[in-house]
């Protein structure tokens, strides 16, 4: 059964401004909730906003957010239970400017996907399967322990830092570069780049247990292998 979490916002009253949205009512509020329900997977939808998580070990997911913008432009901020799933999400509704940063802290081996229309993305420590994609925005990935992880970015490079061998890493950067950093070893690689890739202490080898794939069509790619 869906849980629906109300938060209330702190709205501030303006006059009207010239521009299609643009009128009577603008947020710049903040927000911090705690979900104790069990959640084994959590969804972030965004049409605008940075998101960043941050993974350890604890109990509850912490849900936090800034949203700055026009009441015209915003068609809902919120976040909701769903069985297992934890369904966060700001969606606009017109043209004007209106966003949210997302701050969640989550515990180990929990699940992520995320849709980012317009922000960086930043994962700290998260050790679940992460899918995920951004339309303009860096994405960045500390201390990560994910066995599984598939980003696409449209506009913008990518930089990730595993400390655990995953089984599958794939990731696509349309215009932007991607730099990784994982332990030293073989792997099996598809990379496909502007120029050629460059590798420090990883190497290519189809029979490996662990595959890279890696495309930045107009950009770069820097793989190194780092000491288990």
């Amino acid at each position: 059964m869906r849980t629906r979490l109300p938060i209330a916002l702190a709205l501030l009253s303006l006059p009207a401004l010239v521009g299609a949205g643009t009128c009577g009512i603008i947020y710049d509020t903040s927000q911090l909730q705690l979900v104790l329900d069990p959640v084994e997977v959590v969804d972030v939808e965004s049409d605008a906003g940075a998101l960043e998580v941050y993974a350890f070990d604890r109990n509850g997911i912490v849900v936090s957010y800034h949203l700055v913008g026009f009441d015209a432009s915003l068609k809902d901020v919120d976040y909701a239970v769903d069985g297992d799933q934890l369904d966060v999400f700001m969606l606009k509704g017109g043209p004007a400017d209106v966003t949210a940063d997302f701050y969640l802290e989550t515990p180990l081996a929990t699940d992520l996907t995320f849709r980012v229309d317009d922000g960086p993305v930043k994962l700290t420590g998260v050790s679940g399967s992460v899918s995920g994609t951004v339309g303009a925005g860096d994405v960045e990935g500390v201390r990560l322990s994910t066995p599984d992880l598939d980003v696409e970015v449209a506009s913008g490079s990518v930089t990730l830092e595993l400390v655990a061998r995953p089984v599958r890493v794939r990731v696509t950067a349309d215009a932007g570069d991607i730099t990784l950093t994982a332990p030293s070893g073989a792997y099996r690689c598809e990379l496909d780049a502007a120029e050629k890739p460059v590798l420090k202490d990883i190497t290519c080898d189809d029979a490996a247990d662990a595959e890279l794939v890696l495309a930045a069509p107009t950009g770069e790619i820097h793989l190194e292998g780092t000491a288990p």
